[in-house]
């Protein structure tokens, strides 16, 4: 059985060693060169500018600590399309329930 595994180990090298990377037979992969066509996009500059806002805070009294109930929108109800039949089939040799 030992003998069953060496043979089995070098067939394996054997095979991995004929599946190389490297190109088969008279062909030289040859390297080209490719240039682009498209145009140079021109660059944006952005320059730093300060600008002064000034905000207003409005003081506002509350009457009441307790909520007030508001009124929830309105929900929509949905309403069944009216589904036409009843349809009458009369059952023939061979018919099955399955497609």
């Amino acid at each position: 059985m030992r003998y069953m595994r060496w043979i089995g180990l070098g067939l394996t090298i054997i095979f991995m060693g004929a599946c190389s990377s490297a190109p088969q037979g008279d062909v030289t992969p040859t390297v080209e060169a490719i240039l682009s066509s498209a145009t140079p996009l021109s660059t944006l500059t952005m320059t730093a500018s300060a600008t002064i806002v000034e905000q207003t805070l409005e003081q506002v009294s509350v009457s009441s600590l307790t909520p007030t109930a508001t009124a929830a929108p309105p929900t929509e109800t949905y309403t069944p399309s009216p589904t036409p039949g009843p349809y009458e089939y009369t059952i023939q040799a061979n018919d099955t329930l399955g497609f």
